[in-house]
């Protein structure tokens, strides 16, 4: 991305332009699809959407085109905001589809005049959709209010820490929330990082250095490999050193492992624990984690409460476990068009008439100090990299392939989450896989899929998963190439190191080993910083094998054959020898 920069007199002009523009296509709490990538034209358009009194539906660019489909019908949008039709021109939606770039003589010779807004706090703000059980994403609606009690409390909660983070959240993933509205409410610089310095550590932390920022927000699993790259690298160490001030976690637990690097590298830090469904805005309570050994999900944000019941709604004793339920203002209206599962998760208060109570699925106890610590899950859901994923819904789209006739997912949890499924039918794994693709986000896709003619049973005919995992380790330990040069055993030593295998063959599937975009950029990180070799990221997502890894580089680089084996050479032995000094 560009370095450009946009004042609020200009920012407010753009706004006030597109809002007047799109008042002529929608009514108030009408929908508005967002199909852009993070970018200033995102920023612009969802605020031009709020203004004009419309509820803005953000979707990810890298959905399928099926998902892309289906959240733009279910949430009724009846405009999309897209750039050069990027990704909508093939999809017949029926509506109308704003090109920014083809309208923007139109949009420009709005008249730039005050535009008054005259919406209220009960409107809906968004809808955004996350995984859902009966094979097809949900849509929640949120109103301006929860959004408004949302930024507040980061706002008072952080008032004298002068926060200054980065928007690197997608716009899919309720993290961006304040990543965007809270920098605009208090007139701070919004600072859009793209997908490439994302994925890139070591320049994502410098331009994060040379913006000036010290705040980050993110899920443990990225801040994982930013803390892997600063632990690789003492010159940046000492750079950042003083320049990462808070760090807000989220979206999945952090390790005691991971906190004790943390505090190593940044004795001052402040580390804060964020949890909240986005069926509550977003974040719904928080705590200041102290203690690597202990991490609470503390206490509730503004104006929202929570409670620990069992089965009869009843208050859990402190240190008994129970479901956890949240009420308050940040409660959203419910999933949109969809009464039936709203009644089900969104329940009456039994405490305080008329008021309602969001039944998370998260089982928690309540401690003495008043604070909550998270237990565990009640039904299928997981997290993988912090987003959403339920496994019912991926045995649902798997059950709707024509030569699917059986399905059952497991969580796969290695380095990070993945997803194992077992089918019984007549269709090729990667057949399957294609046909997921087009239905589920990649990050839901499983990593592996084992077709079988029947399913094992038990002595009580259910069918036996312990026997389906079983057959899982048997098949991983049965295929296994070993490295043929010195370059091979390099990337295979990495990828061991990275992914937590004991085991990598030259033929290993990369994704189907747990892979992700996150290991992805610590493998190529130490590919490079071992071969001084500008080998880009996306090589590995092309290749996925070490055997086709190692032809690609060497295909990059025709000319340094020589070199490269020279420098595989001493690093296997410098590997070696490291490995017998420990040994002594």
């Amino acid at each position: 991305m560009d370095s450009k920069t946009l004042s609020y007199r200009e920012l407010n002009s753009k706004v006030n332009c597109l809002a007047r523009y799109i008042k002529q296509y929608i009514n108030p709490e009408d929908r508005v699809a967002i199909f852009l990538p993070r970018s200033e034209e995102a920023v612009i358009s969802i605020l031009a959407v709020l203004k004009a009194g419309g509820c803005f539906v953000p979707i990810d660019v890298k959905w399928p085109v099926n998902r892309v489909q289906y959240a733009i019908k279910n949430s009724g949008a009846s405009l999309a905001i897209t750039k050069e039709q990027a990704g909508l021109k093939d999809i017949n939606l029926g509506i109308k589809v704003l090109d920014l770039e083809a309208e923007r003589l139109k949009i420009q010779q709005e008249v730039e005049v005050p535009f008054v807004s005259s919406v209220l706090p009960e409107q809906l703000a968004y809808v955004l959709f996350t995984s859902g059980s009966t094979g097809m994403p949900k849509g929640v609606s949120v109103q301006h209010d929860s959004l408004l009690n949302y930024i507040l409390w980061v706002d008072q909660q952080f008032k004298n820490e002068d926060l200054k983070l980065p928007f690197i959240s997608e716009l899919g993933f309720d993290a961006f929330l304040k990543q965007l509205f809270y920098p605009l409410m208090r007139g701070k610089k919004v600072t859009l990082f793209s997908e490439e310095d994302v994925l890139e550590p070591v320049r994502f932390l410098e331009k994060f250095l040379e913006y000036e920022l010290n705040t980050l927000n993110l899920v443990p699993s990225l801040w994982n490999v930013l803390v892997g790259e600063i632990l690789k690298d003492d010159i940046l160490a000492e750079k950042v050193k003083t320049g990462i001030t808070h760090l807000l976690v989220g979206g999945e637990k952090i390790s005691s492992v991971l906190l004790k690097d943390t505090w190593e590298l940044f004795p001052n830090i402040q580390v804060i624990n964020l949890y909240g469904p986005t069926e509550t805005t977003s974040n719904s309570t928080f705590s200041s984690i102290k203690n690597e050994l202990f991490v609470p999900m503390g206490k509730p944000v503004r104006n929202t409460k929570v409670l620990v019941l069992n089965k009869e709604m009843e208050r859990t004793a402190v240190g008994e476990t129970g479901e956890l339920y949240i009420g308050g203002t940040s409660v959203s209206r419910g999933y949109f068009e969809n009464r039936s599962l709203t009644a089900t998760q969104f329940l009456p208060d039994p405490f305080e008439h008329g008021k309602r109570l969001y039944k998370t699925g998260d089982l928690a106890r309540l401690m003495v100090n008043g604070e909550l610590e998270f237990v565990g899950r009640i039904d299928e859901q997981i997290k993988i990299n912090g987003k959403r994923a339920d496994l019912n819904e991926v045995e649902a789209v798997l059950r709707t392939h024509p030569s699917v006739k059986e399905a059952i997912v497991f969580p796969l949890v290695q380095e990070g989450t993945t997803i194992l499924a077992f089918c019984t039918g007549n269709a090729e794994e990667e057949e399957i896989k294609e046909y997921l693709r087009k239905w589920l986000p990649v990050y839901m896709v499983p990593a592996k899929i084992i077709v079988l003619a029947e399913f094992p049973l038990n002595n009580n005919g259910k069918t036996d998963r312990s026997s389906l995992l079983a057959l899982y380790n048997r098949l991983e330990k049965g295929r296994y190439v070993s490295p043929k040069t010195e370059l091979e055993q390099v990337i295979t030593g990495i990828w061991k190191s990275v992914i937590k295998k004991e085991q990598v063959g030259i033929r290993d599937n990369f994704f189907e080993l747990g892979g992700h975009s996150l290991n992805a950029t610590q493998i190529i990180s130490r590919i490079r910083k071992i071969y001084e070799l500008d080998v880009p990221v996306s090589l590995l997502f092309e290749s996925e094998t070490v055997e086709n890894l190692a032809k690609g580089i060497q295909e990059l680089y025709p000319h340094e054959d020589k070199y490269i084996r020279l420098v595989s050479e001493a690093y296997l032995k410098a590997e070696k020898m490291a490995s017998e000094e420990a040994k002594i």
